[in-house]
């Protein structure tokens, strides 16, 4: 089973900023939602170990869900560029930038396939989210 590590860099107003590494290879780069004490669609989960499983999704295809975590579901791992766009789950990108204003993460629909790609035939792996201020 492979070993995922999602590492929070920067924490703005309103988005979280990671890198992503896979079996201890950067992948990319995550944004989440800032820290809203673990709220529904608002805030990034906290930091622990979790189980992610391939989910079929009705919004976003095939990706991967995170499992476990407290009072929150349906926390998925997609597509997307902005704090806009995370729902409370988690993005890719390959690359940090500015998108309207905002803070992003660029690149994004490459950033997945890559990552589904790396996941072939896995169909659960776990994740290990830090912030590198407590690492």
């Amino acid at each position: 089973m492979k070993k995922a590590e999602l590492i929070r860099v920067e924490h703005g107003k309103e988005h979280t900023i990671g890198v992503m590494l896979i079996d201890g290879v950067a992948l990319g780069f995550t944004m989440e939602d800032e820290w809203a004490d673990n709220k529904k669609s608002v805030s990034c989960i906290p930091t622990g170990t979790y189980t992610v499983v391939r989910h079929q999704s009705p919004k976003y295809g095939e990706c991967f869900m995170v499992e476990n975590v407290p009072n929150r579901s349906l926390i998925l791992i997609h597509a997307g560029n902005t704090d806009d766009d995370t729902e409370g789950c988690i993005l890719l990108g390959r690359n940090t930038g500015m998108m309207n204003g905002e803070r992003a993460v660029m690149n994004s629909k490459l950033a997945v396939a890559d990552f589904m790609a790396l996941m072939k035939g896995e169909n659960k792996f776990e994740l290990t989210i830090t912030d590198w201020r407590s690492a």
